[in-house]
């Protein structure tokens, strides 16, 4: 069979398939590629902002579906209430380094509605996958979704018992069997439907929106849970968040993201933003 009988054979098979069953496709097709092309954006990535900037990032944030005072449509500036303070908790100096921070991306929950959300997600995939964030920041919908994928670090990697004690009530755990036993069933098939017993199953955006709301949203019960891991704090009630009204109304869950390369500031910064 030619590639084009290979294409022609994949496409039939994935007619008539949901949108989540499509992507479950795309990844388990193309990941070898995205990776591939990952890498290669890294090294472009790091040549275009040594050469704007003249320094090198050592550190990166981002957070999804912000706004509020701090955040503008375009992407304000976000020197003064983020990038300086966070600096200099993390004791780097921005004469020499920079700290890369993006608050610009905006994603319907439960759907996406166009090609700039569509080109939103791609683009946050291939970061990640360049190791170009450290740290997410997102609304509650957002990061389960991107946590059922295995984006997330366990904070029992990178934190002592003492340090994540520090949030308890604030944690957000996943059940690490059900994404196992999920990938399973994608790399059988990629047209078979899998659940993950979040909020990200949710595909309605109405939905969505009620699911993560302040009030409405609850975190997992990790003792319901065969294999629960903690990946998530929430930070809805910080200064940072309150102050800026980056999530009016709505939870927001931030987690260091598994292939950072500066954990150590990761940490930090999780306290930088809960305010510790």
């Amino acid at each position: 069979m030619n590639v084009k009988e290979s294409w022609q054979q994949q496409m039939k098979m994935l007619k008539g398939k949901t949108r989540k069953q499509k992507i479950a496709w795309f990844f388990d097709y193309y990941k070898w590629a995205v990776i591939g092309v990952a890498a290669a954006v890294a090294v472009v990535i790091s040549i275009i902002h040594t050469a704007v900037t003249n320094k090198e990032a050592v550190f990166g944030i981002t957070m999804i579906n912000a706004s509020g005072n701090a955040v503008t449509t375009s992407g304000t500036s976000t020197d003064e209430w983020l990038k300086k303070p966070l600096a200099e908790y993390l004791g780097i100096d921005l004469d020499k380094y920079d700290i890369t921070a993006d608050t610009s991306e905006y994603m319907s929950v439960g759907t996406i509605s166009d090609s700039m959300e569509l080109a939103s997600q791609q683009k946050m995939i291939v970061y990640i996958a360049a190791q170009e964030v450290d740290v997410m920041l997102a609304d509650a919908w957002y990061f389960e979704n991107y946590a059922m994928q295995s984006t997330f670090m366990d904070l029992r990697d990178v934190m002592t018992e003492e340090e994540l004690a520090k949030y308890k009530g604030k944690i957000l755990y996943i059940d690490q069997a059900v994404i196992d036993k999920n990938s399973e069933i994608s790399s059988e098939s990629a047209t078979k439907e899998t659940t993950t017993g979040t909020i990200a199953d949710i595909t309605d955006n109405t939905k969505a929106m009620e699911a993560e709301k302040d009030g409405t949203f609850e975190l997992p019960d990790p003792d319901t849970m065969e294999n629960p891991v903690p990946v998530g704090i929430v930070m809805t009630d910080s200064k940072i968040v309150q102050d800026n009204m980056l999530y009016p109304g709505t939870v927001c869950i931030a987690g260091i993201v598994s292939n950072s390369k500066h954990t150590d500031s990761a940490v930090k910064c999780l306290e930088f933003l809960y305010g510790e």
